[in-house]
């Protein structure tokens, strides 16, 4: 009765150990699964055909392949700025009169490569020039700013500084 008992408890901790491997090897691929879940739920990025949207994207490996690239960061915390900079996407309906791809990145979640540049996201919209993946000029956006009158005016001069 003895033998019995040590196998069946030998048994158990066996299924047991294999039951916890499965739930190692399942669970990144849950959470990955919920952070896209939640990325879809959050983001509400204006786009149009200059403007597009990489909030889901490896931001360090567009500016890798790119030798110029503009990037507009929009921090989520900043509700009523960004929702007039997304009536102004929305309303241009790419009529922008920008001369190349924009990028926007909304931060969800922390990222290196953002803490890094160092730009002030309380109440503005930085957008950001980089060449290759080094920062070059940056410009701001408020409340204040006329988006129809110098939206697209300040970014394309920025770009031929």
């Amino acid at each position: 009765m003895r033998t019995d008992a040590r196998k069946l408890s030998r048994d158990l901790k066996l299924v047991l150990g294999i039951l916890i491997l499965i739930f190692l090897f399942l669970i990144p691929s849950f959470r990955k699964n919920i952070r896209a879940e939640q990325l879809d739920a959050i983001l509400n990025v204006a786009t149009n055909d200059k403007i597009e949207d990489i909030s889901t994207q490896d931001i360090s490996q567009l500016l890798d392949n790119n030798l110029a690239t503009t990037v507009i960061f929009i921090n989520p915390k900043n509700e009523a700025l960004n929702q007039k900079f997304y009536d102004y996407v929305s309303q241009s309906k790419g009529n922008t009169k920008l001369n190349r791809k924009i990028y926007i990145y909304e931060e969800i979640y922390p990222n290196k490569l953002v803490e890094d540049l160092k730009v002030d996201m309380d109440n503005k919209i930085p957008v950001v020039f980089f060449e290759g993946d080094k920062k070059t000029k940056v410009i701001y956006f408020d409340l204040s700013s006329n988006l129809d009158q110098d939206f697209a005016d300040k970014l394309n001069k920025m770009s031929l500084q």
